[in-house]
């Protein structure tokens, strides 16, 4: 957990098996994403640019593995994540993380403020967790996380890789509570 901060991890036995994530980190350095205000709302769907004006206004960004998109829209951050370097489709044996340390303490273990969101690829049959910290690993959510996040995740035939799409709810991201 330590140092995976604030992550769209691209790594580990099933999803993309290996590889760097894309890590945004604190502060005002070249890693530092800011979720930018959009213009429109996206759709959850996987098709991050359908229609071509769904993420404008929102940062980008990209590595050898990956791009993103991020931007802030009616109280929700949403994110796409385009792993472009997995251009296998491994259904609901692939998935995506997003992991956010609230109060950025980068503790060793994941803290009750912490939040992973995880979700399968798959399309309709893939599935959206919501997990927080509890000061050792990581418990599902239950009512602590809104119930209005969520996620889709599936392999792009058209672009031919794999493709995550996440709603997560500012409280969510940003609210350093111990809830």
């Amino acid at each position: 957990w330590s140092g995976r901060g604030d992550a769209t991890d691209a790594a580990g036995l099933r999803g993309t098996r290996g590889g760097p994530g894309l890590i945004p980190l604190d502060g005002s350095n070249a890693k530092t994403v800011v979720a930018k205000p959009l213009t429109n709302t996206p759709t959850v769907d996987g098709e991050c640019n359908d229609p071509s004006t769904e993420y404008d206004g929102s940062d980008t960004g990209s590595n050898a593995n990956m791009t993103f998109l991020i931007g802030a829209k009616n109280a929700f951050v949403y994110v796409c994540v385009s792993l472009t370097a997995d251009t296998t489709d491994g259904g609901t044996n692939d998935w995506a993380h997003l992991l956010f340390d609230r109060d950025h303490s980068d503790d060793a273990s994941p803290q009750v403020g912490d939040r992973l969101f995880n979700r399968t690829s798959g399309g309709g049959s893939g599935t959206f967790t919501a997990k927080k910290g509890d000061g050792s690993g990581w418990v599902d959510c239950g009512t602590s996380c809104s119930p209005d996040n969520t996620g889709y995740g599936m392999f792009n035939t058209t672009l031919g890789y794999e493709v995550y799409e996440f709603k997560i709810s500012f409280y969510d991201v940003w609210t350093p509570l111990g809830n």
